[in-house]
């Protein structure tokens, strides 16, 4: 079955969740990158991505940038809608729900929102990019909206001024330093001048340098277990298959042929031969 579902669909190559949670790996460690950030063109992000991703994909896995490309962004755009029904259900949950109480919630929105009956089946990638820079910053204009909104015991709306910047401080706060100073920072300069990088800095690059190879060893050892799976498979098909065929030989060889005519003998012997090549 595992051999099936990596064949072509429809002339695509089927994307597996393993497929997918390489994929975002490779998004989030070039994403992330302080140093070249958005000089990159679209053509070298995409080819770095998908460098990043053959790096650690099987052997018949391996994907094209444009095959990258193409799968992130129409996927992300599912992504979007479920992301945006989560910030709109958390702006305005009610305390002491449970955890999955409210995301049977936001299923049943995305639902809504989509008019389909079919469930979201991108949880997992929803899970592991909602964290990170580029989505928290889609959040700032709900989490705004809902504030303003809000209102006070006395019914008077609540001022927007010192909410916008809450958000807007928290999303600085939790955004990565920007191009031309992890550029500063990288050749030793910086407003002060001095060479030590700041705790906070060496903290996020830290962080991220571990997440990175955290994936990677995660993505590496589910490769070997994949591989290791598929050879058991296989080993096992020719082991039963060899079986057949020695069951199948056995029992030629006890058929007595005395009232076979020749073209039958002829026959039985060619098959014998064929079998016993094949043990």
């Amino acid at each position: 079955m595992l051999v099936q579902m990596m064949k072509k669909k429809g002339g695509r190559m089927f994307w597996s969740e393993e497929d997918n949670l390489r994929l975002i790996s490779a998004w989030i460690n070039n994403s992330n990158d302080p140093v070249d950030g958005n000089s990159k063109s679209r053509t070298r992000y995409w080819k770095q991505v998908a460098d990043e991703y053959n790096m650690h994909a099987p052997k018949g896995k391996k994907r094209t940038a444009t095959q990258c490309k193409n799968h992130w962004n129409t996927t992300s755009a599912l992504i979007s809608k479920f992301h945006g029904c989560w910030t709109d259900i958390s702006n305005t949950y009610v305390s002491g729900r449970s955890e999955q109480q409210l995301m049977e919630m936001v299923h049943e929105e995305y639902r809504k929102v989509k008019q389909t009956d079919k469930p979201f089946p991108f949880e997992y990638w929803w899970r592991v990019v909602k964290d990170e820079p580029k989505w928290l910053n889609r959040d700032v204009a709900a989490v705004i909206r809902h504030k303003r909104n809000k209102l006070f015991e006395s019914g008077a709306y609540t001022s927007s001024s010192n909410q916008d910047t809450e958000v807007a401080d928290d999303t600085e706060r939790r955004r990565p330093p920007g191009q031309k100073h992890a550029k500063e920072q990288r050749k030793g300069k910086g407003k002060m001048g001095k060479v030590r990088l700041s705790n906070e800095v060496v903290g996020q690059f830290n962080n991220l340098t571990t997440r990175k190879h955290e994936a990677i060893d995660n993505m590496a050892s589910a490769a070997r277990e994949h591989a290791a799976a598929i050879a058991a498979m296989a080993a096992a098909d020719a082991q039963k298959l060899k079986m057949e065929k020695i069951k199948q030989y056995n029992e030629l060889m006890l058929i007595d042929t005395s009232s076979f005519t020749e073209t039958q003998k002829a026959r039985h012997e060619k098959m014998l031969d064929f079998l016993s090549d094949a043990i």
